[in-house]
């Protein structure tokens, strides 16, 4: 063969071992572990992202590829060359996978990465001819144009390609943040837990279960409300009362028996890990505890799913929504909402380091216990103490540094008025 066509033939073989290679990474690396590198701001992941999404198409097409490189050594070769173009051929069409695979080797992600920003466009371009060539390629519900929008993000572009909405990416995002979590950034915290004490009559104990609502309640020591003995299901005690129903008139002897062993967790336990201990212990609340042994708080299996699929309120709930917008402006913040969900709901990057709670967050910036109507400046956010109980900080209005300044204005202007 002729330099010129030799340089043909290397150039075919690149291309197909290229196209080989994009193969490789779109079957290795799925839509879940390209979704955490799009997250993590990683550059060359929301092409990843893209492709991956689409293996079908994007397998399709770089196999398309890489027999048009073949085809192009075929072509290149003169008739007397025809076994050496053969060869050519084969080599572009068989060994370009061989080789593309301990490329690709270990280095599968950084390899993915490179090669998606380049992959990206052309299978994008060459989707719509291919799906001219085989109608099977396109997705009934397809009607965007195949240039990597919004769009076409969300129809994909073949039956088999699965293709993220939004609400499937957030849910994934939030499984693989659970082990960013903590129990003690998800538990109720002691000072709202229900509990009751451990020598109220029967009766006693069914009205708190109905009156707040819970299938489950701590039990503490009668002298020392911190001091949790074990948990009471609301099952149990409707199970003694259907067995005996005089059981109403009677002591806490009627109910003590019913009383189980509490299962603990430590406060800096992962969510995931969490959701797997209380799977394999086969319960549905924990008392959690500081290092010191002391009880902070319960968590839930309920608490674990509702960082994956967001709140979960039933017809029995009556609970206001940690934020809500005031009608003069800014918003009702309640005490124990996360600061980084109050930090994701303004669009602020607000410190968490010492404190999990807006609370925590409010205490902590003072140096010392908040008033009602004591306010501190966190990053341009204003928060106004407005609810106290006992040393807790239970509600604060929320303002933007400029409106904050603003109103105070108009007040003192009405005032002098």
């Amino acid at each position: 063969m002729t330099p010129v066509e030799l340089t043909l033939a290397g150039l075919a073989f690149v291309v197909a071992v290229l196209s080989a290679a994009i193969t490789a990474v779109v079957r290795e690396v799925d839509a879940v572990r390209a979704l955490s590198l799009a997250d993590d701001g990683v550059r060359g992941a929301d092409a990843l992202l893209w492709l991956t999404e689409r293996p079908l198409t994007t397998h399709r097409i770089s196999a398309v590829i890489g027999i048009l490189a073949a085809v192009v050594v075929g072509i290149a070769a003169p008739l007397p060359d025809a076994a050496a173009a053969t060869f050519a051929v084969i080599a572009t069409v068989v060994l370009a996978p061989l080789v593309a695979r301990p490329l690709v080797g270990r280095r599968i992600e950084r390899t993915g990465l490179r090669l998606a920003r380049v992959a990206r466009p052309i299978v994008a371009v060459l989707a719509r001819p291919l799906e001219l060539l085989d109608p099977s390629a396109r997705r009934p519900d397809e009607d965007a144009d195949v240039t990597g929008s919004d769009d076409e993000d969300r129809n994909g572009s073949g039956d088999e390609d699965t293709v993220l909405d939004a609400g499937e990416r957030r849910m994934i995002l939030s499984i693989l943040e659970l082990d960013d979590t903590t129990a003690r950034e998800i538990m109720v915290p002691r000072p709202d837990v229900i509990a009751v004490a451990a020598d109220v009559p029967f009766a006693d104990v069914v009205d708190l279960a109905l009156d707040h609502g819970r299938s489950r309640l701590p039990v503490h020591d009668p002298s020392d409300p911190d001091l949790m003995t074990g948990v009471v299901h609301a099952r149990d005690l409707l199970a003694r009362m259907r067995k005996d129903p005089g059981v109403l008139e009677r002591d806490a002897s009627a109910w003590s028996d019913l009383v189980r062993e509490p299962y603990h967790v430590p406060e800096s336990r992962r969510a995931d890990d969490l959701l797997r201990d209380l799977q394999a212990a086969a319960v549905h609340l924990a008392l959690v505890v500081d290092e010191y042994g002391e009880i902070v708080g319960i968590v839930t299996i309920e608490d674990v799913l509702e960082e994956i699929v967001g709140e979960i309120v039933d017809e029995h709930d009556d609970e206001r929504p940690q934020i809500e917008p005031l009608p003069g402006g800014g918003w009702r913040v309640d005490g124990g909402m996360n600061v980084v969900d109050l930090g994701d709901a303004l669009d602020v990057e607000l410190p968490d380091e010492a404190w999990d709670t807006v609370g925590g967050l409010v205490l902590g910036t003072l140096g010392r216990l908040p008033r009602v109507g004591d306010r501190v400046e966190v990053d341009g956010i204003v928060l106004t103490v407005t609810v106290r109980r006992g040393r807790r900080v239970v509600e604060v209005r929320v303002e933007r540094a400029g409106a904050s300044e603003a109103a105070s204005d108009v007040a003192a202007d009405a005032a002098r008025g």
